[in-house]
């Protein structure tokens, strides 16, 4: 299982990095506005460290980057039930919900990276909360994500249950990075682990002023639920095997040029497989098909062998789930 939630966060953690350095790829969709009504909008400022005034001392020959003090709002509390944990998403920040137990936040100019995610934990090897984290800094690094370097561990409390933290240097593509990593056990069978990664090529300052102080409060807002087991569909499940598998039955989903990328990616990512599986993808190119043009994407899941499903971005019906696959959430799409 672990193996699988690596593979999803990667394939998400390359896409941001790629796209940071201006690779073209589709812009994901912002978390969705619940119908219920809001609780009140709170404020949390960092207090910055007292300091004393200094006494008869030289004016500076250099010019140092001040020490910022952000001010963040939160929106009202989400839940993530496969995941089996609420949070409040900071308002400013593009937040997504990756897979069904996989929650990613990062910044418009994607300098900062946030990945949290849930998972069921045997723990057969009876390994630390360290060791578990190195696993997973271990396995990225492996798959030519980036460089780490741990610092000495330390408490850190999530929810009410304490667990282990460990700040991080390193280099990512193009970029030296600082960040956290973060792990928690709330019962024998679950665990929560989070990565927050700041890009400090341009400006040295940047996890230290705004990164690590935007994971801090998104960790502060974590509080666990029950974890409830994906059964059924949230969305109507195609009849005709041939809907997204042909050419001639492409999904539909609207939106052209510009905004159909993201919803393309929506669309996906409502997508699991039969059992609640978390689903990764990749699209592979585009094609000219008949008065129209396709978007191919390679889907997998689980040990289930990759399908290719076709999506069509310049026209609209009402969208299903593929023969195979169900959705773990309602599809977030109307007709545009």
């Amino acid at each position: 299982m672990r193996s699988r939630t690596i593979l999803l966060l990667l394939t998400f953690l390359i896409g941001i990095s790629l796209s940071a350095c201006g690779t073209q790829i589709p812009e994901p969709t912002a978390t969705a506005a619940p119908s219920n009504t809001p609780l009140p909008t709170e404020t949390f400022t960092s207090a910055p460290a007292d300091t004393q005034e200094p006494t008869n001392m030289p004016e500076p020959t250099g010019v140092s980057t001040p020490t910022i003090v952000p001010t963040f709002e939160l929106d009202e509390i989400q839940e993530l039930p496969a995941a089996g944990f609420s949070y409040r998403p900071i308002l400013g920040y593009i937040t997504e919900n990756t897979s069904a137990n996989i929650l990613t936040v990062y910044d418009t100019s994607k300098d900062i990276i946030i990945s949290i995610m849930s998972e069921t934990n045997n723990n057969e090897e009876g390994q630390s909360s360290e060791e578990i984290i190195g696993g997973f800094l271990a396995a990225l690094e492996k798959r030519g994500f980036g460089e780490f370097i741990k610092e000495e561990p330390f408490s850190i409390t999530i929810g009410g249950v304490e667990g282990t933290a460990i700040n991080l240097t390193g280099s990512m593509p193009n970029s030296p990075i600082e960040g956290q990593a973060v792990l928690v056990m709330p019962s024998e069978k679950q665990y929560l682990f989070g990565l927050a990664l700041a890009r400090t090529g341009v400006d040295q300052e940047k996890w230290k002023n705004e990164g690590s102080k935007v994971f801090s409060t998104l960790l502060d807002t974590i509080q666990f639920i029950e974890v409830q087991e994906i059964s059924g569909s949230a969305c109507p499940v195609s009849s005709d095997s041939t809907y997204g598998y042909s050419k001639d039955n492409a999904i539909k989903v609207g939106g052209d040029a510009w905004d159909g990328p993201p919803r393309e990616r929506a669309y996906l990512d409502s997508l699991s497989g039969p059992n609640g599986e978390p689903v990764s993808y990749v699209r592979t190119g585009s094609l000219e098909y008949g008065d129209t043009i396709l978007d191919a994407y390679q889907v997998s899941y689980s040990d289930a062998a990759p399908v290719i499903l076709y999506i069509d971005e310049y026209s609209y019906e009402g969208l299903m789930a593929p023969s195979g696959f169900i959705c773990w959430t309602p599809i977030p799409l109307s007709e545009p």
